[in-house]
């Protein structure tokens, strides 16, 4: 529930905000306006970013919400490993807020979002992780 609300509001603040991602900020960095910036247009992002404006980061709130809603019901110290089939390597992390964390540093590393955006993107996941835990996911009496 927590995480489903976060893709709505994440993908809400997108289209507010449109936000360009840093390939089309850094190739076209000489049109913004300010002198001050020198385009390179042969940069590239490690990954094919999303074709969909930058702020805030989806997965950064999607994450933030899950592991923040496990953090708050099962405490935020349990030691889990991450792994996919189609990816040779594992992930070990001893908090659930260290994996959220985790994404928001792969998608600045992968080229695709700024700091800002996944900062603010699993501020706004936690929050309505909170709220969703807060106002809904009550014990029964």
């Amino acid at each position: 529930m927590a995480t489903c609300d976060a893709l709505i509001a994440s993908m809400d603040s997108k289209f507010a905000y449109d936000l360009w991602r840093p390939h089309h900020a850094i190739r076209l960095a000489d049109t913004d306006g300010n002198p001050a910036t020198l385009a390179d247009p042969d940069w590239t992002a490690l990954i094919l970013s999303p074709r969909f404006p930058e702020y805030i980061s989806n997965h950064a709130s999607l994450t933030g919400a899950f592991m923040h809603t496990l953090a708050r019901l099962l405490g935020d110290e349990a030691t889990f490993t991450l792994s996919s089939p189609n990816y040779p390597f594992t992930w070990t992390f001893e908090r659930f807020s260290d994996a959220a964390d985790q994404v928001g540093e792969a998608r600045i590393w992968a080229g695709i979002h700024y700091r800002h955006s996944c900062d603010i993107g699993q501020t706004v996941g936690q929050t309505v992780a909170d709220y969703v835990l807060d106002n809904f996911l009550l014990p029964l009496r």
